[in-house]
């Protein structure tokens, strides 16, 4: 049996001033918007339109942000089910930063290198 699974919304973001501090300002991508565009760019580190913050790898070698493999975030819109119930919000979408809002397919069955049609 084939399984179906579709995009319910493509979404980007360009850095923007999430929080002030002493130290200066914090910087984030995560208020996502969605893409009008039927057609959208994917290549190994982003897609067109979304710049990733905090690329800079960390002491240990660990990169959190940006980089090879790290080029999309797939969240499942079925878990806007669940955090709506639980914080009491309606929680537009996107909420969580993701860039691909997907259905049928939660995030535990997405993996790197896979093709969809």
């Amino acid at each position: 049996m084939t399984q179906i699974i579709s995009i319910k919304s493509v979404n980007v973001a360009q850095p923007q001033v999430l929080r002030r501090l002493k130290k200066g300002p914090i910087y984030s991508s995560i208020n996502k918007s969605p893409v009008v565009s039927e057609e959208i760019l994917l290549t190994y580190t982003n897609l067109q339109g979304d710049q990733q913050v905090d690329t800079k790898p960390k002491p240990d070698g660990r990169q959190l942000h940006g980089g090879n493999e790290k080029a999309v975030y797939v969240y499942p819109v079925e878990h806007y089910v669940f955090w709506r119930a639980d914080l009491g919000l309606k929680l537009p979408i996107p909420s969580f930063g993701e860039n691909l809002t997907t259905v049928g397919i939660t995030e535990e069955e997405v993996h790197f290198g896979d093709k969809w049609q």
